[in-house]
């Protein structure tokens, strides 16, 4: 991936509560990012698809480095 580089990750799916109940309208998604090993210093940001991108990075990551992050995303 390059510079400025994005990806979109559709969410969709049937989903159950704690209950067990179907839940049909998610309001967010706890993803886990992980980078690994990159050639640079970079950072993820993660965001929902129907808006400008942040200033906040979710994951930071120096070069050559591994590293998760869990992060909670707006649908």
């Amino acid at each position: 991936m390059g510079q400025t580089s994005a990806i979109t990750l559709q969410v969709a799916g049937r989903f159950k509560d704690r209950n067990g109940n179907t839940v049909n309208d998610l309001s967010a998604v706890v993803i886990n990012l992980t980078g690994t090993e990159p050639t640079w210093e970079t950072f993820i940001t993660a965001y929902p698809a129907d808006v400008e991108r942040p200033t906040a990075s979710s994951l930071n990551l120096l070069r050559g480095e591994t590293r998760p992050n869990l992060v909670m995303v707006k649908v």
